[in-house]
């Protein structure tokens, strides 16, 4: 009997020995976790997207703000319609081959203007390049038919030089141009000298222009007719002799 006591005391005690034997360290609590490195990487993931994201909206904006800056007329698109000056000086049979048939005539002043098919406004000539031997109220032979409307017909004397070009449209002689110019941009950009403007007052040609602006180049007088001083706008009319 005092064996099988003597037994179970060693065995409780070892027991108890077992139940004391982590040096007093304090066990892990069962229900706290650690993060797992799936759910590291996924956190850096998604801080690196934010990031990205904002890159991506700055550089947007960036773009959006660039597209808003208005065009404007550059040296490399503002070139001189040399190929409408050169018109000036030829002869009417030369022009005719250019710029193909002859669609319209008119009569003023002291001249005769052609319109061709492919050219820029209205061809002048002299009345007294005219010869068609019919006699008509003024000082030179006009081709009036007998309801008094011109007739259209090849001037007479098809070795007669072009004196001027009038009616030419701002962005006909102007290449590239698109919006109003001031006097000081033409002479700039297109090489034209400005040699003055000057007052219609109360006298206008072709409209509501109140001022003409005198130009030149290379030995022709160009003249523009504005509304405003010294700024050209694609309305504006121009004479070339």
């Amino acid at each position: 009997m005092k064996k099988i006591t003597l037994i179970s005391v060693l065995v409780l005690g070892a027991i108890l020995l077992c139940a004391c034997g982590n040096n007093g360290k304090k066990q892990p609590d069962s229900t706290t976790t650690e993060p797992t490195t799936s759910e590291i990487t996924q956190e850096t993931t998604d801080a690196t997207t934010t990031a990205e994201s904002k890159i991506e909206t700055t550089i947007t904006t960036i773009t959006t703000i660039s597209t808003t800056v208005p065009e404007t007329t550059t040296a490399s698109t503002a070139k001189l319609n040399l190929d409408l000056l050169a018109d000036i000086g030829r002869s009417y049979s030369q022009l005719l081959a250019k710029r193909g048939e002859l669609i319209g005539a008119e009569i003023s002043g002291g001249s005769i203007e052609y319109y061709f098919k492919n050219g820029y406004g209205a061809y002048c000539w002299g009345l007294e390049e005219l010869d068609w031997g019919q006699e008509v109220s003024g000082s030179w032979p006009l081709p009036w038919d007998d309801n008094d409307n011109l007739i259209l017909a090849d001037l007479q004397k098809p070795a007669a030089n072009c004196g001027s070009i009038w009616y030419v449209k701002p962005s006909e002689l102007f290449l590239g141009l698109e919006r109003s110019i001031t006097s000081a941009e033409i002479e700039k950009s297109y090489g034209l000298k400005h040699i003055g403007t000057e007052s219609l007052e109360d006298f206008t040609i072709y409209g509501n222009e109140k001022y003409i602006s005198t130009f030149s180049y290379n030995g022709k007088e160009i003249l523009i007719y504005t509304k405003e001083k010294d700024k050209v706008d694609l309305g504006s009319c121009i004479n070339i002799d």
